[in-house]
């Protein structure tokens, strides 16, 4: 609909058609004008599409109560004041290069997804009980620069997510970051509040192959529980202090691009269940990259403390060392390696020398190299099959 709607009294625009390669779908594209309440509804992927600007001309409240609703312009919900909400089984679609300011009410299990690269400057409030999915399919990212408010959660599947902006994040609820993607940048959330703000004020929890990256200090408020049950928390050169720490899965710290400090509070009453494991990689030496847990050697209990390890440390041969904790509560690498318990082949320098010489080839140094045999027009054929090819 590319001409002008003007409303008279309140309107409900629904599509019930699903989505497909952005076919399909009610886009109106003129502007919008009145001072009533907008219903959006849908099933499943039905979209229902604002693009034109509407700031001056369209006042009233959103309710979008199913299907996709489409944001394809900044100012395409109209005034700001009286905000949009989102109920359960909506989905919140950006176009790419949109930024509304609009504040959101995410009053059920709602869903916010992108097209292309994304934000938002307004406040998303999330309503007790209530979840908010942030899934940005196809990998897109999603920046916001507003604040999460409410006691409801948030949960991350997928597509990078940047929390930033100067006004502090006052979520009460779970942020559940368990993205699967495999792709740095897909699957990590980015911690870049300025001024102190705090970009997590509850608790956090990560999974599969989350990855929480932050870009600037003090991100996480101190009593921020964190939940390792996958995931990989990577302070790139920063440093903060978080609440307590638990590890059910396989998690890990990068310390790498440091200097880092991670100050965790005394843990020694969580229980680490699920027989995970923590990884700490990329650690420069104490002085220079840091991580505590409580205030004394006593942050952790022997138990806990025996599933954490360093990775290729600083200064020692490399190899997987169990953790030491210093009367400060800092975590350091001992001069303990972990070693396997009855493996299933020969794992002594001796043993592994021999292997080596077996599988180490200087073939594509000789190929590269002023002797090698190649000259110019030469075709090479390769073959190799399912085998070979590992």
């Amino acid at each position: 609909v590319n001409s002008a709607v003007t409303l008279a009294g309140s309107a409900i625009f629904r599509n019930d058609r699903g989505w497909s390669h952005e076919t399909s779908q009610l886009s109106l594209r003129g502007a919008l004008t009145g001072s009533v309440t907008l219903t959006i509804e849908g099933a499943g992927s039905g979209g229902v599409e604002l693009r034109a600007d509407n700031a001056s001309t369209f006042t009233g409240p959103i309710v979008v109560n199913g299907g996709w609703f489409l944001v394809g312009h900044s100012q395409a919900l109209g005034d700001v004041g009286h905000g949009t909400t989102l109920n359960s089984g909506a989905t919140l679609v950006f176009r790419g290069g949109v930024n509304t300011p609009e504040h959101f009410t995410v009053a059920g299990n709602a869903n916010q997804s992108s097209l292309s690269p994304s934000s938002a400057s307004g406040t998303f409030t999330v309503n007790d009980g209530a979840t908010f999915t942030i899934n940005n399919g196809g990998g897109n990212t999603f920046n916001l620069t507003g604040t999460l408010a409410g006691p409801g959660g948030i949960v991350m599947t997928s597509g990078g997510s940047v929390l930033s902006g100067s006004s502090p994040n006052t979520l009460g609820g779970l942020i559940d970051h368990q993205s699967d993607r495999s792709s740095d940048g897909l699957n990590t959330l980015t911690l870049d509040k300025s001024g102190g703000a705090a970009a997590i004020a509850g608790p956090l929890k990560l999974s599969k192959k989350a990855i929480v990256k932050w870009a600037q200090n003090d991100q996480v408020a101190d009593i921020s529980s964190l939940e390792l049950a996958g995931g990989v928390l990577n302070p790139d050169g920063h440093s903060d202090a978080l609440g307590m720490l638990t590890v059910t899965g396989p998690g890990e710290i990068d310390l790498s691009g440091g200097p880092n400090t991670l100050r965790f509070a005394d843990s020694r009453t969580e229980t680490w269940a699920g027989g995970g494991e923590l990884l700490i990689t990329g650690w420069s030496g104490s002085g220079t990259d840091a991580v505590f847990v409580g205030a004394s050697d006593a942050g952790l209990t022997s138990t806990q403390l025996g599933k954490i390890a360093f990775v290729d440390p600083a200064g020692q041969v490399a190899g997987l060392y169990l953790a030491d904790q210093l009367p400060t509560g800092e975590l350091i690498p001992s001069s303990n390696e972990v070693v396997p318990i009855n493996p299933a082949f020969d794992v002594s320098a001796a043993a592994m020398s021999r292997r080596e010489r077996i599988y180490s080839s200087t073939g594509r140094a000789d190929l590269s190299g002023t002797g090698t045999p190649l000259t110019a027009g030469m075709k090479i054929s390769l073959f190799g099959d399912s085998i070979t090819w590992q």
